[in-house]
């Protein structure tokens, strides 16, 4: 398999479209590889969906088996405001929810304010999933996360004036590779944060990222992959 066997699938905010059979489909399939993906990883109880996957914007890799697309990769993304408008608390509660008042949420209070100020959107980007059977052909998986790497750099390019929050989960090593991208621990007047439990994957290990500035090798990956991004299917 090459580029030419996958499809970039962009849809946004399900909620809003839920009466068309794509989206329902399409969803079914999301939460699907969110289980395939998770259960081998994490143990058994944490759930890989939630309120957040019907208001997100959800960015998928996907194949193409005879008239349906199939996702093998993705992952998703939520602002404030699309929180605001829902009813809902940004993403970061929930996550920060066993950290004692502090450092943490200081960080990201200051971060909110700064965005609001300078008119900036703030996204908190989750739950990237791999399917398993993917991952067990290294060129595949490589591809994959090339992909994936060209998805955020394409979803928050400039113009779009987002910073992104995020979590690495220090057991399966995500902050590392988040790192390739450009994200870097929060920090607190001028300090990394220290990694915290997540409540959600009941208690792993994780720090709190950022994207401001994505690096040159993902810029480099969007490039690479912009006539794939430009055949983009979205669905809004």
């Amino acid at each position: 398999m090459d580029t030419s066997d996958f499809r970039i699938v962009v849809l946004d905010c399900p909620y809003n479209t839920w009466a068309n059979k794509d989206t329902q489909e399409l969803f079914s399939s999301i939460v699907g590889l969110k289980l395939k993906g998770y259960l081998p990883v994490y143990e058994h109880g944490v759930m890989p969906v939630d309120s957040y996957d019907f208001i997100a914007t959800h960015l998928l890799v996907c194949v193409k088996e005879q008239e349906h697309l199939r996702p093998v990769t993705g992952f998703k993304s939520v602002t404030v405001s699309t929180c605001e408008r829902f009813n809902l608390p940004f993403p970061t509660n929930s996550v920060l929810a066993n950290t004692r008042p502090g450092a943490h949420r200081e960080a990201v209070h200051q971060i909110m304010d700064r965005c609001r100020e300078s008119g900036k959107e703030l996204c908190f980007d989750s739950s990237w999933t791999v399917d398993p059977e993917f991952r067990k052909h290294r060129e595949l998986h490589l591809l994959l996360q090339e992909l994936f790497i060209s998805n955020v750099i394409q979803w928050h390019r400039p113009e779009r004036a987002h910073e992104v929050l995020g979590t690495g989960i220090l057991r399966v090593r995500t902050n590392r590779f988040f790192e390739r991208v450009g994200f870097h621990p929060v920090e607190l007047d001028g300090e990394p944060l220290p990694p915290f439990e997540q409540p959600s994957l009941r208690g792993s290990s994780a720090v709190l990222i950022h994207l401001q500035q994505s690096s040159s090798f993902a810029q480099d990956m969007a490039k690479k992959h912009q006539q794939l991004w430009e055949n983009r299917i979205t669905i809004n």
